[in-house]
C-alpha cells in the first residue's frame, strides 16, 4: 500500500458534523467519529494522503466480505499458500504473518482470523490470490472498489501494506536528505545528486502507475521543501544510452533490462517534467562527445546558479 486517506474522512461524510472541544494530539493525522450518530469528535488533516502500513488490510478484508456476501467464495473453500504468499508475507519475510506452511491449504476462515487477528501479511496474499488469480489483479479490484465506497483518494499497491517501491525510495530519499544534505547545505555547501525526486516521479509515477497525487504526497512527507536548484537531465535515444550502459556495466540491472517501450515511455516522462519545470530543468544533448556535454553542464551552472 503507497498512501491512503483517512476512511472516514470529513470529505466523506458531508452529512457528520464536528463536536466542540479543546482535545490536541501530536499525531499528524486523526480522526475520532460515531458512524451511528454521524458526528466526528475531533479531526486532524483527514484528508492528507499517507501511508497507512497495515491499516490497508481493511480494504483487503472489506474486499473479502464483499465475495463472501456475494456467495463467490465461501468460509470453508481452501486457498493454497503459494511461494510468493509464503516469501513475500510469511516466515521468510520477517514481518507479522500467520505462518502458513508453503504449498499448503488454508480455508478462507482462518485466513481472515490470520489477518485480522495476527495482521498477517501472508494471509492476506493469499486470500488475493485465491480469490482473483494473482495479487496484482486483486489490488485492481481494491483501488475500484475503494473509490466506490468514497475513498476516492486513496490508492493501494498491493493487499498488505507493505511499502512499496515508490515509498521505498522516497524514504531512502528522506534518509539522505536528513543525513547528508541538509546539514551541507547549512554549511553552505553546493550539493549534487546523480538521481532525485524526478526518478521516482518517472519510474514509478509517469511509467509505473502510481497516480501523481500520491506522488505529490510522498514529496511532502520525505522532502520536507528540499528541493533542487537545477536538475540536468541528459538526454539519449533509449538504444544508444542502452549500449554505453552494457559497454559500462555489462549484464543489465532490473531498470536497465525493461523493454524498449518502457525505456521510451521513461524517456518522455523526464523530458515532459523538463518541459513542465523549465525554471528548474535543463535539457542536455548526451550523443555528444564527453567533453562538449561537460561545457554544456558547466554553462547551465554558470546561468542558472551564479549570483
Amino acid at each position: 500500500m503507497l498512501a491512503v486517506a483517512a476512511a472516514g474522512s470529513a470529505s466523506a461524510q458531508k452529512a457528520a458534523t464536528k463536536a466542540p472541544g479543546g482535545f490536541e494530539t501530536k499525531a499528524k493525522h486523526a480522526i475520532l467519529m460515531d458512524a451511528d450518530a454521524d458526528l466526528i469528535f475531533y479531526e486532524k488533516d483527514p484528508d492528507t494522503l499517507m501511508p497507512p502500513a497495515s491499516m490497508s488490510k481493511l480494504m483487503t478484508l472489506a474486499l473479502v466480505f464483499r465475495e463472501l456476501k456475494a456467495g463467490r467464495i465461501k468460509l470453508e473453500d481452501q486457498f493454497k499458500v503459494t511461494e510468493h504468499a509464503w516469501r513475500t508475507g510469511g516466515a521468510p519475510s520477517g514481518g507479522s504473518a500467520m505462518f502458513a506452511p508453503l504449498n499448503s491449504t488454508v480455508s478462507v476462515a482462518d485466513l481472515i482470523q490470520g489477518a485480522a487477528v495476527q495482521s498477517g501479511n501472508d494471509a492476506c496474499i493469499i486470500l488475493a490470490e485465491g480469490i482473483s488469480g494473482s495479487e496484482d489483479a486483486f489490488v485492481k479490484e481494491m483501488n475500484k472498489y475503494a473509490k466506490e465506497i468514497g475513498l476516492t483518494k486513496s490508492h493501494f499497491e498491493n493487499s498488505t501494506g507493505l511499502p512499496a517501491e515508490a515509498q521505498l525510495f522516497s524514504i531512502a530519499r528522506q534518509d539522505h536528505i536528513d543525513t547528508v544534505i541538509s546539514d551541507a547545505l547549512a554549511r553552505g555547501q553546493w550539493v549534487v545528486c546523480d538521481r532525485f525526486l524526478d526518478s521516482t516521479r518517472a519510474y514509478q509515477g509517469a511509467t509505473g502507475g502510481v497516480p501523481a497525487p500520491v506522488i505529490s504526497a510522498l514529496e511532502r512527507l520525505t522532502l520536507h521543501g528540499v528541493m533542487p536548484n537545477l536538475t540536468i537531465v541528459l538526454d539519449i535515444p533509449v538504444e544508444e544510452g542502452l549500449a554505453r550502459m552494457a559497454r559500462r556495466r555489462g549484464a543489465p540491472d532490473r531498470f536497465e533490462s525493461q523493454d524498449i517501450a518502457q525505456h521510451e515511455r521513461i524517456r518522455k516522462a523526464f523530458l515532459d517534467i523538463a518541459e513542465e519545470e523549465p525554471g528548474r530543468c535543463v535539457v542536455i544533448d548526451a550523443r555528444k562527445p564527453e567533453a562538449l556535454v561537460a561545457e554544456d553542464v558547466w554553462e547551465a551552472v554558470a546561468e542558472r546558479l551564479s549570483p
